[in-house]
C-alpha cells in the first residue's frame, strides 16, 4: 500500500467528486473542484469476489468489477482473474467513447482491497470523469444502450 495512502487514512480524505445524471448513460462521476494532473480522485476500498472471473456469468459483474492485479498464475490462467467491486463512487465512473478521451485512469490493488483513480489530465470543476475500459466495453455497454 503506498505510504501517501497511509496517511490520508489517518487524516481523512475530502472528496472531489460528486454523481449526476450523464446524459445518455445513468449516473456518472463529476468533478467538484478543478483537479490537476496527477491528482487522486478518489480511493475505493472494494469487495474482492470469491469466484474467479472465469464463473461469473451474469453481464452486470462484468459492467461494474474491475480486474484485480493479481499476478499470472496457473490459478490466473484456468480461473481466470480475481474481480474486485468498488465502494464509493468507483462503480460508477463511466467510459470515455475513446481511450483518447479518458481524463482519468485507475489502478487495482487487489491484496489492499483497493481502487486508486488518477487524474491523466486537468479536469475542470463539474467535467465528467471518465476513465477507459476498452472498446469492448464501451461498444457492448454505453454504445449500444444510447
Amino acid at each position: 500500500m503506498t505510504q501517501e495512502y497511509e496517511k490520508l487514512k489517518k487524516i481523512g480524505i475530502k472528496s472531489k467528486t460528486y454523481i449526476k445524471e450523464a446524459e445518455n448513460k445513468g449516473m456518472g462521476v463529476f468533478a467538484s473542484e478543478d483537479i490537476k494532473t496527477g491528482d487522486v480522485i478518489e480511493y475505493c476500498h472494494c469487495m474482492v469476489l470469491a469466484f474467479r472471473e472465469n464463473y461469473h456469468k451474469d453481464p452486470v459483474i462484468y459492467q461494474y468489477a474491475y480486474p484485480g492485479d493479481d499476478e499470472v498464475s496457473d490459478e490466473w490462467t484456468n480461473h481466470g482473474r480475481k474481480f474486485l467491486i468498488p465502494l464509493g463512487y468507483g462503480g460508477i465512473y463511466n467510459s470515455s467513447e475513446k481511450e483518447i478521451y479518458a481524463n482519468a485512469k485507475f489502478r487495482t490493488y487487489t491484496d489492499d482491497k483497493l481502487i486508486i483513480f488518477t487524474a491523466m489530465r486537468d479536469i475542470k470543476a463539474d467535467e465528467e470523469v471518465l476513465v477507459w475500459w476498452s472498446q469492448q466495453y464501451y461498444d457492448y455497454f454505453i454504445k449500444n444502450k444510447k
